[in-house]
């Protein structure tokens, strides 16, 4: 079977293969995996196709992806994209109030998503993909707050919430949080002040899935990111290309099989 992008061209998977493949799909064919990120699961430039769609083709898995470009992990008080971020995504689909966003679902581009979040029973989901941080890291989120491990205003505050909430509704359901790429640098004053790195943002985030005992999937290190692979993995970092998006769905192939 051939895979076609949104244009009708046939393009290469460079799928798992073999073995691999064949326990890619026995473990999660008709499973319902929704996804929650930012642009780097968002989009489908330049190839026609995103992360998610990669995923459901090489596993025959039910994908549902409600990444959006631009959003964070955490609140950042701006009024449309706020209803987007890991926190309030996650809030509104365990209590099935999507009043926020409706209000900005179409100034975001994000009306079809949200009706399919208003539809979908999150009893029968069987996994979880979270992908946020490198927005947190541009937009100077902070890390964590040590004096309020809940505050949703912060990267590692709003992964407990997104993962204590889910897990507090649906016990069984099955998490994975990634991390992000290399070189993403958070910066003030033109960019000459250095704010955040990639490597602080990823300590809060594998901190919190240590602490909680949610499993990582390692970007950083396992994109495989370096002066010679840097011009094929990326179409204007950090948004990947055609082989970059290969590269980054098998890393969480791999490690979904090895999970559950």
């Amino acid at each position: 079977m051939s895979l076609y992008d949104i244009y009708g061209n046939e393009i290469q998977t460079g799928g798992t293969g073999g073995s691999s493949q064949s326990e890619l799909q026995r473990k999660f064919s008709g499973k319902n995996i929704v996804w929650l990120g930012d642009s780097i699961h968002a989009y489908t430039q330049p190839d026609g196709v995103t992360v998610p769609y990669l995923f459901q083709y090489d596993s025959k898995a039910n994908c549902y992806n409600w990444a959006q470009g631009g959003t964070t992990m955490a609140l950042m008080g701006v009024a449309n994209y706020d209803p987007f971020c890991g926190a309030n995504m996650v809030k509104a689909l365990i209590s099935r109030d999507f009043a926020d966003q409706e209000t900005h679902m179409a100034d975001r581009g994000f009306t079809t998503q949200v009706a399919e979040m208003k539809a979908f029973d999150m009893s029968k989901a069987h996994t979880v993909i979270i992908e946020f941080g490198t927005n947190d890291n541009w937009k100077l989120v902070g890390l964590d707050n040590e004096t309020d491990l809940y505050d949703t205003t912060t990267t590692g505050g709003a992964l407990r919430y997104i993962i204590k909430t889910l897990l507090t509704a649906y016990p069984k359901l099955n998490i994975a949080v990634c991390n992000i790429q290399g070189g993403i640098n958070g910066t003030k004053n033109e960019g000459l002040e250095l704010v955040y790195t990639s490597e602080q943002r990823n300590e809060i985030i594998e901190n919190v899935c240590d602490e909680l005992n949610i499993p990582l999937i390692d970007i950083y290190n396992g994109l495989g990111e370096n002066d010679y692979t840097k011009d094929t993995l990326f179409y204007g970092k950090p948004h990947l290309s055609h082989q970059g998006k290969l590269k980054q769905v098998k890393l969480i192939e791999n490690r979904l099989v090895q999970l559950f």
